[in-house]
C-alpha cells in the first residue's frame, strides 16, 4: 500500500480510436524475424526521438546462426553513434559489442560467448557513466568512463540487423529503445514477456508478430515505423520459441552443509503476466549435472554422506518452468562402523554401543570398544607410523584376545573427497612418496576380537583424523640474486649463462620459468633439473644496467626466486642521419653548390654520457644521368660548396657526407655515410590570397615503388624533395609520387596528379577549409529565406559536416569543410518537403559533392512540398479554435503517418507524404471537443467510418475539412479508506465494438465524449481492479469509487 496518499480528482474521457484496442495487455511471443546475414535488415526512418545523450538501454532477445568472422561487425541494434554489434575481433568471436561515440567512442565487448543456435537475451545500458552490460538477466561486464560523456548526434536512420553494410545472420526479437539506464530489476522483471508499448521512458519497441509484410510498426506510439529491406515479408517471418513469460530464477550457495542435509538459495523474479499465478520454486538436486530431481523451498534432506552434488534452482509459471545454473557441494563423511551381523540379533536383545556420534549394533557377542588413535605424521620419503589406539571388549568379560589390521588411505582433501585405499599399504607404517604430496592421508584400523559366544568373532573399524602431506621448499645455493657482465648489442663481449642451482627433497622434479621480464631487454628461463637454461640479449644500442628474476618451482607450490643483474657495457655506434642531406643552387657555369649535410644524431650513444662530437667530410660526384651511370668522385672538390665549370655542362651532381663521431665505448670514432643527388620534387606553397607560406611540411609518397621524403617550405614558401628513387614523366602515372601539403596549423592539401623525379612547379593554395554554396527556391521559383542546409561527409558523418540558413534571397554558404570527396547536402524548410542534391527525396540517390581541391558553388534547390493532404478544421459552434491543433495522416494498412499545425484559420497542409499510399485515415484530437474523423459525407466519430483517400500534387490536393463538436465527461474521485489516491490508471472501453476508446492516467488529460455507453476500469499494482458501466445521455457523468488493496 501507498505511504504517500494524494487527493485526485480523476478526469475520463472515452475515445473510439481502434488503433489503441491492444494497448495496456501483453500477449505471448508469437514470431521473429529471420535475417540470412546477405544484405537483409530493417530500416527505420531519422526521428530525431530516437537521438540519445546521457542516459539509454537497448534491449533484444538474439538468435545467431554462426560465429561473428574477423573484422566483420554485424549490427543487431544501430542508430548512427549507438549501437549493439556482433564482435569481429581478431580471429572471430562469438561475443557482442555494446557501446556509442561521444568525442571518441567508448565500447565494451562481451566477457562472455553468445552461443550459437539458442535464443539470449542481450541488454546494454548507458546512465551517463558507466556502460553495463546483461546476458539472459545477469550482469556480464561494465565500463566506467571518467568524466561522463554524451553521445553524439546524427541525422541517421535506425537499422535492425544492419551496421555499416554488416549485416546479421540469425533472428532477432523484441528489441526496445528506452531513454533512460534500466535497472537491472526492471530488465529481469521484463525479459521473459511482450510490452504493452505505454510504459514510461519507452522510445520504440518491436515485438516482431507479424506473420507477413514488409512494414514493421513501432508498439511505442508508432514515431518510429520501420521497413523491412532486402526481404519478401513473407519467408522471413518465423516463430519465436524464447521462453514467453517464464519466470526468472537463479542459484545462489550452499550453506549449512552436513553429512545428510544442505541448504540452497535461490532469487525468484516474477515476470508478472495478468492473470498469472504466481510462480512455485526450490531445488532440484544429484549426483549429476542438470540434476532434475526436486523440492519445494531450499532445504535438502535424505543425502548421502561424504557425496558430490549438484544442484540448480527451479522455477514454474502456467508458462513453464526455468532453472538456474548448476552448483555443487560435498556433503560432510559419516565415519561408520562396520561388522558381522550388524543388524541380527541371537540370543539377546540387540545392544546398541554410542561413540562419539558413531552408533555401532551388536547382535550378541560384544564389539570391541572404546579406542582412540594416534594422529599420523609425516613428510615426503619419510616413514609414518599408526597407532593401533585403546580398544576394550567389557561387554564380552574382557577374557578375549584384540588383533588389529592396517589400511593406509590418500584423499584430495580433508572432507575424503576421491578417497582411495593405498595399494598394498596394510602395515603399522607407510613410506611416504612424492605422488603422496598434496593429498590427504589417514589410516584404517579393524579391531578383531575371539569373543564369548557366537559368532566366534567380531570386528570394528576406526579412522585418524586427515592430515596433509607437504614438503619443504627448493633452495637456491646462489642465494637471492647473481651478477653478469656483457657488452651492448651482444659483441664482441657476448651472453653467458651464470651457475645457478637448487636443491629439494629426492625424487621431485624442479621446474624454471622466468617470473620478472627484463626492463631493457629480452630474458627467457626454462628446463628442468638442478639447474635453468638462460638466455638474454639486451634491447638494440642499449648501455646500462638491466635485470631479470628466475623462479624454480618443485611442483607442489613451493618456489624460490634469484635475480639475475645484468651490466652492459657501451659500444661506441656510429651517428644516425634522420634528414638526408641535400645540395642547394642553380645549375649554371660559374654558380655555386652548397652542400646541406642535413641533420644528424648520436643520441644512442649520447643518451648514456651526453658528450659526442659530430664532424662533416664532403666529396663531390658527377654522373652521365640522374641513375648514377659512370659516378665518379671529382678529385679535389671535398669542401661543403662546389663552383660549376664548363665540363660539368649535362651531368648531373651529387655529394657523398661523411658524419664523424668522437662517441663513448669502443672504437674511439665512427662514421656514417649519405649521398645526396640533385633529383627531387620543387614547388611554392601560398596561402588563398597568393602569400607565400614558410614552414609548410612537403610530402612525397611513391607507393609502388614504397620510397618517400619530404622538405619544409623557406620564406619565400619555395620547396624542394630530395632523396626520391628516379621516375620519368611517362611513368609517373603508375610509380609517380603523390606530393601533399600540410601547413603546421593542420590543413592538409593532396596535388591532384602524380609527380615525377625531377618536376618543379608543384604548386599549393592552401585553404582553412572548402566552401559549398547555392541558392534555395520554392515552386514559384521565389527565394526560400531561413531553410536549414546541411552537409555531411558520407565516409566521417559525424566529424566532417556544416550548417547554413539561407538569406532573404535564397542564398546560402557552408564553409570550413573539412576536405571529402563524398558530402551530401540536403535541404528542410517548414512547408516544404526534405530535398537532397540534385532533386531527390531519397537521400541514397542523392547526388555526392566532391569538396577536395577548390570550392563548390552552384549547388541549388528549388523546393516544393510534395504530395499532400490540405484542408481546414473548424468549430460546429462557430467559436474560434486555437491555432497549432494537430492533424493526423494515418495509413490503414502501413506504417506510414504524417501530420501537421493548423494556423490561425484552421488551415493545415500535411506535405511530403508517399505517393504509393493511398489509405490514410485523417484524424483530429483536441482537447475540449470529440476525436473526429474526416469523411467525404460529414465529420464522422468513429474511425471505421472515416474515408480512405491518397495524398495529391498541391495543386491538385481537394481541401479535407474536418469539423469538430464539443462533448460530455466522467470525473470523479479514487479512495481507499477514505483516503483520496494518485496514481491510479483508468481504462474505458466500448462494450458495443470492443474497443479501447482511451487510456487516461492521473496526469489529469480531459477529452470531450460523445453520448454512449462505456466500461470503466480502474486498475493499480497495489490495489484490485474495479470495472463500473457507465452510459452518457445528454450530460457530464459524476463517478466515485473505492478500491480494495491486493492480498499480501
Amino acid at each position: 500500500m501507498k505511504k504517500h496518499i494524494k487527493i485526485l480528482v480523476f478526469s475520463l474521457m472515452i475515445v473510439m480510436m481502434s488503433v489503441l484496442m491492444n494497448a495496456g495487455h501483453l500477449y505471448a511471443a508469437n514470431n521473429a524475424l529471420s535475417f540470412n546475414g546477405a544484405g537483409q535488415y530493417v530500416t527505420v526512418p531519422y526521428n530525431s526521438n530516437l537521438d540519445m545523450t546521457a542516459n539509454f538501454t537497448l534491449e533484444a532477445w538474439i538468435y545467431k546462426n554462426s560465429s561473428f568472422p574477423q573484422n566483420y561487425w554485424p549490427g543487431i541494434i544501430r542508430k548512427g553513434n549507438y549501437y549493439i554489434v556482433g564482435a569481429g575481433l581478431p580471429g572471430g568471436s562469438d561475443k557482442l559489442r555494446f557501446g556509442f561515440y561521444g568525442d571518441t567512442e567508448y565500447v565494451i565487448d562481451t566477457q562472455y560467448d553468445i552461443l550459437n543456435n539458442q535464443w539470449v537475451h542481450f541488454a546494454g545500458t548507458y546512465d551517463g557513466s558507466i556502460l553495463t552490460t546483461y546476458i539472459n538477466g545477469v550482469v556480464d561486464k561494465t565500463l566506467t568512463i571518467a568524466g561522463g560523456k554524451t553521445v553524439g548526434t546524427d541525422i541517421l536512420n535506425l537499422h535492425i540487423g544492419e551496421s555499416s553494410t554488416y549485416c546479421f545472420n540469425g533472428m532477432i526479437d523484441e528489441v526496445r529503445i528506452w531513454n533512460v539506464a534500466r535497472l537491472q530489476s526492471d530488465i529481469q522483471a521484463n525479459m521473459y514477456r511482450t510490452l504493452a508499448g505505454t510504459e514510461l521512458n519507452l522510445v520504440a519497441y518491436y515485438n516482431f508478430d507479424q506473420t507477413s509484410g514488409t512494414s514493421l510498426p513501432d508498439l511505442a506510439g508508432g514515431d518510429n515505423n520501420g521497413t523491412l529491406t532486402n526481404m519478401t515479408g513473407t519467408t522471413e517471418w518465423t516463430a519465436a520459441t524464447w521462453n514467453y513469460g517464464y519466470p526468472y530464477v537463479t542459484t545462489g550457495t550452499a550453506s549449512s552443509i552436513t553429512a545428510t542435509t544442505a541448504s540452497v538459495a535461490l532469487t525468484l523474479v516474477d515476470p508478472g503476466i495478468p492473470a498469472t499465478p504466481a510462480p512455485t520454486s526450490g531445488i532440484c538436486y544429484g549426483t549429476s549435472a542438470a540434476p532434475t530431481s526436486c523440492v519445494a523451498g531450499n532445504s535438502l534432506t535424505g543425502l548421502t554422506s561424504g557425496t558430490l552434488y549438484y544442484a540448480r534452482a527451479y522455477a514454474t509459471n502456467t508458462s513453464g518452468t526455468t532453472y538456474g545454473s548448476d552448483i555443487t557441494f560435498t556433503t560432510l563423511y559419516a565415519p561408520v562402523i562396520t561388522g558381522q551381523n550388524a543388524l541380527s540379533t541371537n540370543e539377546d536383545t540387540a545392544l546398541t554401543i554410542n561413540l562419539g556420534n558413531l552408533t555401532v549394533t551388536d547382535a550378541d557377542s560384544s564389539y570391541p570398544t572404546g579406542f582412540s588413535l594416534t594422529v599420523n605424521s609425516g613428510t615426503k620419503t619419510q616413514i609414518i607410523t599408526a597407532d593401533s589406539g585403546t580398544w576394550d571388549d567389557t561387554a564380552d568379560g574382557g577374557t578375549t584376545t584384540i588383533t588389529y589390521t592396517y589400511q593406509w588411505q590418500l584423499a584430495d582433501d580433508a572432507s575424503g573427497k576421491n578417497l582411495v585405499s593405498i595399494s598394498g599399504a596394510t602395515d603399522t607404517s607407510y613410506t611416504l612418496t612424492s605422488a603422496d604430496v598434496q593429498k590427504y592421508i589417514r589410516v584404517q584400523v579393524t579391531a578383531k576380537d575371539d569373543g564369548v559366544g557366537t559368532p566366534a568373532s567380531q570386528s570394528a573399524t576406526a579412522y585418524s583424523p586427515y592430515q596433509k602431506i607437504s614438503i619443504t621448499a627448493p633452495v637456491i645455493a646462489q642465494g637471492t640474486d647473481i651478477s653478469v657482465s656483457m657488452d651492448e648489442d651482444s659483441t664482441p663481449l657476448a651472453w653467458s649463462t651464470p651457475t645457478i642451482t637448487a636443491t629439494t627433497a629426492p625424487g621431485i622434479t624442479l621446474t624454471w620459468t622466468l617470473s620478472t621480464p627484463a626492463g631493457h631487454g629480452t630474458a627467457t628461463v626454462s628446463g628442468t633439473g638442478a639447474s635453468p637454461t638462460i638466455t638474454y640479449a639486451p634491447a638494440a644500442n642499449y648501455n646500462g644496467a638491466d635485470s631479470f628474476t628466475a623462479q624454480v618451482s618443485d611442483g607442489f607450490g613451493g618456489t624460490a626466486s634469484i635475480a639475475v643483474n645484468v651490466t652492459i657495457n657501451p659500444i661506441n655506434d656510429p651517428p644516425v642521419n634522420t634528414t638526408a642531406p641535400g645540395i642547394t643552387g642553380k645549375m649554371a657555369t660559374g654558380q655555386i653548390l652548397t652542400a646541406n649535410p642535413g641533420i644528424w644524431n648520436d643520441t644512442i650513444d649520447t643518451s648514456v654520457s651526453g658528450a659526442s662530437t659530430i664532424s662533416y667530410a664532403y666529396q663531390w660526384q658527377l654522373a652521365d644521368d640522374a641513375s648514377g651511370t659512370n659516378l665518379a668522385d671529382i678529385a679535389g672538390a671535398t669542401d661543403s660548396s662546389y663552383t660549376l665549370t664548363t665540363a660539368d655542362v649535362q651531368k648531373y651532381f651529387s655529394v657523398k657526407v661523411t658524419a664523424t663521431d668522437t662517441g663513448v665505448g669502443l672504437p674511439d670514432t665512427q662514421s656514417a655515410t649519405m649521398t645526396a643527388r640533385l633529383l627531387g620534387i620543387q614547388g611554392r606553397v601560398y596561402a588563398a590570397d597568393g602569400t607565400p607560406i614558410a614552414g609548410v611540411w612537403g610530402n612525397a609518397w611513391s607507393e609502388t615503388l614504397s620510397i618517400g621524403s619530404g622538405a619544409y617550405t623557406d620564406d619565400t614558401g619555395y620547396y624542394i624533395i630530395y632523396g626520391l628513387k628516379a621516375v620519368s614523366d611517362a611513368d609517373a602515372a603508375d610509380n609517380g609520387y603523390t606530393v601533399d601539403a600540410v601547413s603546421p596549423g593542420g590543413i592538409s592539401q593532396t596535388y591532384p596528379s602524380k609527380a615525377a623525379t625531377g618536376g618543379s612547379g608543384i604548386d599549393f593554395n592552401l585553404k582553412a577549409g572548402f566552401s559549398v554554396s547555392g541558392n534555395v527556391k520554392d515552386m514559384n521559383l521565389n527565394p526560400v529565406s531561413g531553410a536549414k542546409v546541411y552537409a555531411a561527409s558520407q565516409a566521417y558523418p559525424v566529424q566532417k559536416t556544416g550548417t547554413a540558413f539561407t538569406d532573404s534571397q535564397g542564398n546560402y554558404t557552408i564553409s570550413g569543410l573539412e576536405p571529402a570527396s563524398d558530402y551530401i547536402v540536403s535541404v528542410s524548410a517548414s512547408e516544404y518537403a526534405l530535398q537532397y542534391y540534385n532533386k531527390t527525396s531519397d537521400m541514397s540517390k542523392a547526388a555526392p559533392v566532391n569538396l577536395m581541391l577548390s570550392d563548390i558553388q552552384g549547388i541549388d534547390f528549388v523546393l516544393d512540398k510534395g504530395l499532400v493532404i490540405r484542408g481546414f478544421v473548424r468549430a460546429n459552434n462557430n467559436s474560434p479554435l486555437p491555432a497549432g491543433i494537430t492533424v493526423n495522416a494515418q495509413s490503414a494498412s502501413l506504417p506510414k503517418f504524417g501530420d501537421a499545425k493548423t494556423d490561425a484559420q484552421g488551415k493545415y497542409e500535411i506535405i511530403g507524404l508517399d505517393q504509393n499510399i493511398t489509405d490514410f485515415i485523417i484524424s483530429v484530437r483536441q482537447t475540449g471537443y470529440v476525436p473526429a474523423y474526416y469523411a467525404s459525407s460529414g465529420t464522422v466519430l468513429i474511425r471505421e467510418q472515416a474515408d480512405k483517400v491518397a495524398p495529391a500534387a498541391y495543386s491538385q490536393a481537394p481541401e479535407r475539412n474536418i469539423v469538430l463538436t464539443t462533448g460530455f465527461k466522467i470525473s470523479g474521485l479514487i479512495t481507499f479508506n477514505g483516503q483520496g489516491l494518485s496514481g491510479i490508471t483508468i481504462e474505458t472501453i466500448s462494450p458495443t465494438t470492443g474497443e479501447r476508446a482511451t487510456v487516461i492516467s492521473a496526469s489529469g488529460d480531459t477529452l470531450s465524449l460523445p453520448k454512449g455507453s462505456y466500461d470503466v476500469i480502474f486498475r493499480s499494482t497495489d490495489y484490485e481492479d474495479l470495472h463500473k458501466t457507465v452510459v452518457i445521455a445528454d450530460k457530464d457523468i459524476p463517478l466515485n469509487v473505492s478500491l480494495i488493496a491486493k492480498p499480501l
